[in-house]
């Protein structure tokens, strides 16, 4: 009976442990665009593995080993993992960029939480009867956790394909609807505020602008603000653009195609992902080579890479020489919108 009690009790610290950082790597994932690649390389990187529940685990296998009565540790232990579990921050709500619970994440995390409760229901199977062993493999279950969100969005995808493409196609049908003049907005540092004080300028000086909320620069990101905010009789339309690979911003652009574009930097900023700097000015400059030869392009001329862009990707109008010393701003520029 004391074997029994003390199982539940493993299964129910475990339990409320692992939904917890289960929730914490997801926001991870999220941040990663679902991209499994990206979020194991950044799970290597970045040795975030379990490290404080494991070791909880470790201390149960050990204790209970040696304990005549394994109900006093196992609980000892399944109560220090619950604990540890209702102290951790919550993602949806205290991180600088927090999770949001969109019915993708839902869904990966019910499908992983599923794969996860199938998991320990075999161990339990096996292992009822040796509790040490049951606490032993629960070292594996929290090691393993990344590997099932990734195994869940795996088996979603074909699914999450259907899905995302009719968004898009909505997104983009609501966008030629209402047809605003599109100004992109890319560069390593300063897109989220230039984006910010742009849409406000227009907003109140030309007309109504729609511009995306916060930090959001991803295709899905766009397209659900798109279907959500975009209005009849919006004039401007002003869309943050991130690249996470080449090609990153070939694909917003292929959703919002720019009138206008501004460049503000090109730095080193998350020069692990691209690989060199000349990557990541190739990746920026997919912004430009979308902008339309009418078009205008403003590049942040105290930026090598960006004054390097307009220099590669020249418009129709451009700034006076004069004018670019003067502003540091190169480009094209064309104001009667």
């Amino acid at each position: 009976m004391n074997e029994l009690i003390a199982s539940i009790c493993l299964f129910a610290g475990c339990g409320l442990f692992i939904a917890k950082r289960l929730l914490r790597y997801l926001h991870v994932f999220q941040l990663e665009e679902y991209k499994s690649g990206r979020f194991l390389t950044w799970l290597w990187k970045n040795h975030s593995f379990d490290k404080r529940g494991s070791l909880i685990a470790l201390l149960a296998v050990i204790t209970t080993v040696w304990s005549e009565n394994v109900l006093i540790p196992s609980a000892c232990a399944a109560v220090a993992l619950a604990l540890y579990a209702g102290f951790e921050p919550d993602p949806r709500r205290l991180a600088k960029v927090p999770l949001k619970f969109t019915e993708r994440a839902h869904r990966i995390y019910q499908t992983a939480a599923a794969f996860l409760i199938f998991l320990e229901l075999i161990l339990f199977a096996l292992f009822a009867d040796d509790l040490p062993l049951l606490w032993a493999t629960q070292i594996l279950v929290m090691q393993t956790i990344p590997l099932f969100l990734t195994l869940a969005c795996i088996c979603l995808q074909p699914d999450e394909n259907r899905r995302q493409q009719a968004f898009i196609d909505e997104a983009k049908a609501i966008l030629k609807r209402v047809d605003p003049y599109i100004i992109g907005i890319t560069g390593s540092y300063g897109k989220t505020s230039t984006k910010e004080a742009l849409g406000q300028i227009l907003q109140v000086t030309l007309g109504p602008t729609f511009w995306t909320e916060k930090s959001i620069n991803t295709v899905m990101g766009i397209t659900r603000a798109i279907r959500e905010q975009l209005k009849k009789g919006t004039r401007f339309g002003v869309i943050e653009m991130g690249a996470y690979v080449q090609g990153s911003i070939d694909k917003l652009c292929a959703l919002t195609p720019p009138h206008a574009a501004i460049i503000t930097s090109v730095g080193v900023a998350h020069l692990e992902r691209f690989g060199s700097e000349e990557t990541i000015l190739k990746a920026k400059s997919e912004l430009a080579q979308n902008v339309p030869y009418e078009g205008i392009l403003v590049c942040n001329g105290d930026n090598v890479g960006a004054r390097r862009i307009a220099q590669e990707n020249p418009k129709k109008t451009r700034l006076p020489l004069r004018v670019q010393k003067r502003t540091g701003c190169f480009g094209c520029v064309d104001f009667e919108l």
